[in-house]
């Protein structure tokens, strides 16, 4: 059955679609007018209830294996401690205070233990200003898929909560392979390797607590025991074998007493084995020098070559996505929806320019060892040599003054070409190429 009564509203219709598909203009010329892409993937792969969108891994549990695992806390508090440097100056005095008054250490663990930090946007009563940010307890909010709403915080016994708008949350997030929501903990995929690590320094715990005793049964070889007996024999070994102050004492006791062990004999050298294993499998899983995490002796050189490799694998990319989340999430601030500048004083352009100041990763005594190189050989002069070492104002004539060794002798066109790679070291070394 059609619902068209004759062809003519048939092809008027179709018509009224055409021209709702196309856009007349001038010379009755008709142009396609391209429709916005539309992507057709799931907007993400997370578990919802109700309106709040589940993280894949429960915060809590990465809350747990970080305060209970001194490896995973130390490894996260050194990244932290060498990513807070302090930031390029941006020519603008608001901006600059705003972003000194940010917590970088803060959110960067929070950022490397759940995979995302927010902070909330404090704002002038008129919301025409940002004053500051304040750091939002992570393990307390989800996401929102409600309308209008990003993110909502409860307590344990808060079953509304509170909710925030997106433009009142400053938030910072890791990649994820399995969310578009949430990011990854640095230690996600390592869990189960950190959880036998805390098991192992359970283990050593617990069998030192227990006087060095391996898991025993004992009993009365010559009759059953009642309520009372057993329970003075309780008292007997918490009170005279088990805890770190019994252990390898001696005790005597009347009767003939059995025993059953329930565990093999302790060999500690298995478990420090394994947990060097485990180590070394987590250090590959967040990308971290295992000369950090070794407690082996090792040499000033490995040292070096380890901190080089920290900086170049974690500290500086993680600064680098620090910087342009935060560009990226102030621009959208800067200006209200008629184009207007909301934020007084705080341009595009001064907003571009936050960065974090350079890392220095070479050793002091390395460098200060290159700079009395350069300067025995003619390379660097005195007052070069003071500034690269942080040494204070420039001496007089110090900027003529050069050692120059005369034991050799040269034809002009080799003193020549000593001068020319001389000045090629000093170019490349004080950064003027």
């Amino acid at each position: 059955m059609s619902f068209f009564r004759t062809r003519k509203e048939l092809n008027l219709f179709y018509l009224n679609y055409l021209l709702f598909k196309f856009k007349k203009v001038k010379k009755n010329k008709i142009y396609l007018v391209k429709n916005k892409n539309v992507s057709h993937q799931l907007k993400n792969n997370n578990h919802t209830v109700g309106d709040t969108i589940e993280p894949p891994m429960a915060f809590e549990v990465l809350t747990d294996t970080y305060s209970e695992n001194s490896l995973i806390s130390g490894i996260i508090g050194k990244i932290a401690t060498k990513t807070n440097t302090p930031f390029e100056k941006t020519d603008s005095e608001q901006l600059d205070k705003i972003l000194e008054n940010l917590d970088i250490e803060n959110i960067v663990i929070n950022l490397l233990v759940y995979g995302n930090c927010y902070l909330e946007r404090l704002k002038t009563l008129n919301g025409q200003k940002t004053l500051e940010f304040e750091e939002i307890i992570t393990e307390t909010v989800k996401l929102s898929k409600k309308d209008g709403i990003f993110l909502n915080q409860k307590g344990k016994n808060d079953l509304k909560g509170v909710d925030f708008e997106e433009n009142d949350i400053l938030f910072f997030k890791r990649n994820s392979l399995v969310s578009k929501k949430y990011g990854d903990s640095l230690f996600a995929n390592s869990v189960n390797e950190i959880i036998l690590l805390t098991y192992i320094t359970k283990y050593f715990k617990k069998f030192f607590s227990n006087g060095n005793i391996n898991p025993t049964i004992l009993f009365d070889e010559n009759k059953e025991l009642d309520d009372e007996q057993m329970s003075k024999i309780e008292s007997l070994i918490n009170d005279k074998i088990s805890g770190i102050e019994n252990s390898n004492s001696t005790i005597i006791i009347q009767g003939k007493m059995g025993k059953i062990d329930l565990s093999t004999i302790f060999d500690p050298e298995k478990y420090i084995s394994l947990k060097r294993e485990l180590k070394e499998d987590i250090a590959i899983d967040m990308n971290i020098p295992f000369d950090l995490l070794s407690s082996e002796s090792s040499n000033r050189a490995t040292s070096q070559t380890a901190m080089e490799a920290l900086y170049s694998n974690i500290i500086i990319p993680l600064q680098d996505r620090l910087v342009s989340q935060l560009k990226k999430q102030f621009l959208k601030w800067f200006r209200d929806e008629k184009g207007n500048e909301c934020w007084n004083g705080i341009s595009e352009e001064n907003i571009l320019k936050i960065s974090f100041l350079d890392i220095n990763l070479k050793n002091p005594k390395d460098e200060m060892e290159t700079l009395v190189g350069y300067l025995k050989n003619g390379v660097l002069s005195v007052n070069e040599v003071r500034e690269k070492a942080l040494l204070g104002e420039a001496i007089e004539d110090g900027d003529d003054y050069r050692i120059i060794s005369g034991n050799s002798i040269t034809s002009k066109e080799e003193e020549e070409e000593i001068e020319k790679i001389k000045n090629n070291i000093k170019d490349m070394y004080l950064g003027n190429k």
